[in-house]
C-alpha cells in the first residue's frame, strides 16, 4: 500500500487520525477506518501503548479503501480490545501515523505526550499469556494476592523493619509468609511475577512517557487486564517486603527501574515532582535513567523523553538528523541551558568502538550492559552537589556544525606522571615513598589524606560523618559506609599522581600525560588527551584531585594576575563567579 492512498496530509499543528476499529469476533479479519481529529477538540479515544514486535509474519488490516501490514504483536492487541457490537476508537502510531512520511512523523512525535495525556485511557498490551503453562494466571494470582493481603497492612510491614539486623533473611522471610499468608518469594508465584515485570513493554523508550501521563491506564496480558493503580500498589508493596527482609529475591524484579517506569505524572510524587522541577524529571537524568531503553532507532532514546522533562530544554524532533548529531546536539544543549557539566559523568567507558564524540555519552547502552556505562564510574551525583571545582561559574558549549566537537573554557593545571597499582596496599606504599608523612596540598597527615582520596572524600557529603582521628574513622556504621563508598569511587578507577605532586582517582584508561583540566560549570576536574597532530582534545572522563575539589585552581589563576589578591574573599567571589567576568583569560578546549 502506498502511503499516499490512505494518508491525506494533516492541516493543522495539532491535527491528528483516530483509528476506528469495526467490531467483530475471534476469527473475523480486522476492518476499520481513519478518521481525521485534532488533540485538543476533546474527542474521546483511547490511545495504546506497545511493542511493535518482530516484522515477520505481518497480518492484513483493512483500512478504509486500502490495506495495511501490522505485526503480530499489534494484531494481537486488536484481536484482546476488538469488541463484538460495537467501535472502538484508538490512537495506535504505527497505523494513525504514516510511518513513510518523515516530516509527519517529525510533527507527531513533538505531540506524542498530548497525545497520550489527552486520552481517556491507555491501554497498555504485554503481549499474550506465556507459553509456560499457568505463569501468567501465577503472576496475575500472586498480584491480586499482594493487594488483598498486605496492602492494607503496609503499617505493619514496616514494623518488621527493626528485625532484619537481628534475624538472617530467610527466617525473617519465612516468617512473614507466615504471618501474612504470602508465598516465599523464589515460590512459583514470584517467579511468574518477575517474568511478567521483565517482558519487553516495561524496557522500551516510548512506552515510558505514554505511561507516565496517563490520565487513567488499564494494563493487558493475553485475556487478563489490571488497572494501572492496582499494579503501582504491587510494586510498593513489593518494595516494602524487601525493605522489610532485605531478601535481594525482590530486586531481581528490578524494582529500581518498575518504580520510575510505572510513575505517574497524576501521583502525589509524580505532581510534586513536576511542580518543583523535580532533578529526577531533568532532561538530562531522564535519559540517563532511561539509557539502555529498547527501540529500533537510537534517536527516540531522546525524543520519547522530551515531552516528559521539566527542564524544557529546546530540542526538536528531526528523523533528518542521525543519532549521532542528535547525541550531541542534545549534550551541548543540555550543557548549555543549565551551564552544568554533570551530563559528562554519564559518559562510557573508552572502548574505541563506538561512532560518538568521546564527550558524550552513549545512551543505548544501558548499566548491564558487558562495556560501556557503569554508574559506579561517575563522581558526580545528580540529587547532590558534592564538589566545586570551579565554584559557581557557567558553562559555555559552542558545538561545531557537524556535531562531531565541542569547545569549552577552562585551566589546564596539571598533568598525570605516574598511575599507580590497583592494589590500596601496594599503592600507598608508593605514595609513601614519595610524599613521606605529609600530603602538601592539604598539609594532612599521609594516611589521612589518602584515606579520603579513595572514596573520594566521602565523608565531607555526609551529614552524620565523625572527624578522624589518626586517620581513622570512630563511627562505626558511618566507617561501613566509608568503605562501601570506597569500592564503589574505585570501581573503574585507578590512583594516580601529577606534575604538581597531588593525588588524583582518574578512569583506569588514563595514561601517563593526560591532562587535568578544570573546565568552567564543572563540579568535578576533566581528563583530556591531547592529539599532537591538531591540538584538540579526546575526552578521558571525570576526575578527582584531594585538594582541589573547592576552587583553589581558579583562586591560584587569580593570584596570577592579581599578584595582591590576598584571598580574603574567597568564598564569596567564588560563589559569584556566574555573575561577573574572570580576572583572567581562560583556555578554550576543542574536544571531539
Amino acid at each position: 500500500m502506498l502511503g499516499h492512498e490512505l494518508y491525506r496530509r494533516l492541516q493543522e499543528p495539532t491535527s491528528i487520525r483516530l483509528f476506528q476499529l469495526v467490531p467483530g469476533v475471534q476469527d473475523d479479519a480486522f476492518q476499520g477506518r481513519l478518521l481525521d481529529a485534532n488533540v485538543e477538540d476533546g474527542q474521546p479515544y483511547e490511545a495504546l501503548s506497545y511493542v511493535w514486535g518482530s516484522e515477520d509474519d505481518k497480518v492484513n488490516l483493512d483500512c478504509n479503501t486500502s490495506q495495511l501490514r501490522i505485526t503480530q504483536n499489534l494484531a494481537g492487541a486488536l484481536l484482546r480490545l476488538r469488541r463484538q457490537e460495537a467501535s472502538r476508537l484508538l490512537w495506535i502510531d504505527s497505523i494513525c501515523i504514516n510511518q513513510d512520511d518523515v516530516h509527519e512523523k517529525n510533527h507527531q512525535v513533538r505531540i506524542m505526550t498530548q497525545i497520550y495525556r489527552n486520552a481517556s485511557r491507555v491501554l497498555i498490551y504485554l503481549g499474550e499469556k506465556s507459553e509456560t503453562i499457568g505463569d501468567t494466571a501465577k503472576a496475575f494470582e500472586c498480584m491480586n494476592l499482594l493487594v488483598e493481603k498486605l496492602a492494607p497492612r503496609l503499617n505493619e510491614i514496616r514494623g518488621w523493619h527493626c528485625k532484619t539486623t537481628i534475624k538472617a533473611n530467610e527466617t525473617l522471610d519465612s516468617e512473614m509468609n507466615v504471618r501474612f499468608g504470602i508465598p516465599r518469594v523464589d515460590s512459583q508465584e514470584f517467579v511468574a511475577l518477575g517474568r511478567l515485570f521483565s517482558r519487553p513493554w516495561f524496557r522500551r523508550a516510548w512506552t515510558f512517557q505514554e505511561s507516565f501521563v496517563a490520565r487513567d491506564k488499564q494494563f493487558h496480558c493475553g485475556a487478563y487486564a489490571i488497572s494501572g493503580d492496582h499494579i503501582m500498589t504491587v510494586v510498593s508493596v513489593l518494595w516494602e517486603l524487601y525493605n522489610a527482609t532485605k531478601n535481594v529475591r525482590y530486586l531481581e524484579m528490578d524494582l529500581f527501574y518498575l518504580n520510575a517506569m510505572l510513575a505517574s505524572e497524576r501521583s502525589r510524587e509524580g505532581e510534586k515532582s513536576l511542580k518543583a522541577g523535580n532533578f529526577r524529571s531533568t532532561l538530562s537524568v531522564l535519559l540517563n535513567q532511561r539509557r539502555g531503553a529498547g527501540c529500533k532507532d537510537p534517536r527516540d532514546l531522546v525524543y520519547s523523553v522530551l515531552g516528559v522533562a521539566v527542564d524544557g530544554i529546546p530540542i526538536t524532533p528531526d528523523y533528518n538528523q542521525s543519532f549521532e548529531y542528535v547525541f550531541a546536539y542534545t549534550v551541548a544543549q543540555v550543557i548549555s541551558m543549565t551551564g552544568s557539566l554533570k551530563v559528562f559523568g554519564q559518559i562510557d567507558s573508552d572502548t574505541g568502538q563506538s561512532t560518538l564524540p568521546t564527550w558524550v555519552p552513549d545512551w543505548r547502552l544501558g548499566p548491564d550492559s558487558k562495556r560501556g556505562y557503569d554508574c559506579y564510574l561517575s563522581l558526580t551525583a545528580i540529587d547532590e552537589h558534592r564538589y566545586s571545582c570551579t565554584g559557581s561559574s557557567k558553562a559555555l558549549a559552542e558545538l561545531s556544525p557537524c556535531g562531531k566537537e565541542i569547545t569549552l573554557q577552562g585551566i589546564d593545571r596539571d598533568t598525570i606522571k605516574k598511575i599507580m597499582s590497583v592494589d590500596a596496599y601496594d599503592t600507598y606504599n608508593e605514595i609513601e615513598a614519595l610524599y613521606w608523612s605529609v600530603y602538601a596540598p592539604t598539609d594532612e597527615p599521609l594516611s589521612l589524606a589518602f584515606e579520603k582520596l579513595i572514596c573520594a572524600d566521602y565523608p565531607r557529603w555526609d551529614p552524620t560523618y565523625h572527624p578522624a582521628i589518626g586517620g581513622r574513622i570512630k563511627d562505626s556504621d558511618v566507617e561501613s559506609r566509608v568503605a562501601e563508598e570506597t569500592i564503589r569511587k574505585m570501581w573503574g578507577k585507578s590512583v594516580a599522581t601529577t606534575q604538581k605532586k597531588a593525588l588524583a582517582l582518574v578512569p583506569e584508561w588514563a595514561q601517563i600525560g593526560d591532562s587535568i583540566c578544570w573546565l568552567l560549570g564543572g563540579e568535578v576536574p576533566i581528563l583530556l588527551r591531547q592529539d599532537p597532530v591538531d591540538g584538540k582534545y579526546t575526552m578521558v572522563g571525570e576526575c578527582y584531585v584531594h585538594g582541589f575539589m573547592d576552587g583553589e585552581v581558579l583562586m591560584e589563576a587569580r593570584e596570577e594576575v592579581e599578584p595582591d589578591y590576598g584571598r580574603t574573599d574567597s568564598e564569596s567571589w567564588l560563589y559569584r563567579l556566574h555573575t561577573e567576568p574572570l580576572p583572567f583569560r581562560p583556555t578554550r578546549f576543542t574536544i571531539k
